[in-house]
């Protein structure tokens, strides 16, 4: 019988589909936010859901490479190191919300 209760294999799959969700939100907010500010005519707000956009995307991308380096560092044995990927869009997405709410208290 085996007593594993958790198999190591999906911590990167479930890691990895949490940061899609988030980025795909982003990508979703950063549309709409863009068709807003097209229809007030509103430069800043563009350019803040474009980088929005672009940071969604860069996401996406870098979550299929880092999810497949996971999968061969756990297959070798090696830890993950999850912290640097993590915290670098955590900070993006917030200094565009930041920016975000500045434009709109102006």
């Amino acid at each position: 019988m085996n007593d594993q209760v958790w198999d190591a294999g999906l911590q990167p799959e479930r890691t990895a589909l949490a940061w899609q969700r988030t980025a795909l939100a982003s990508i979703v907010t950063a549309l709409g936010t863009i068709r807003l500010a097209l229809h007030h005519s509103s430069i800043a707000a563009v350019v803040i859901a474009s980088l929005a956009l672009a940071l969604g995307a860069a996401t996406i991308i870098g979550l299929r490479v880092r999810y497949r380096r996971s999968i061969r560092r756990l297959a070798s044995g090696r830890p993950i190191g999850l912290l640097g990927p993590a915290l670098l869009t955590s900070a993006s997405i917030a200094a565009l919300g930041c920016a975000a709410i500045v434009l709109l208290l102006r």
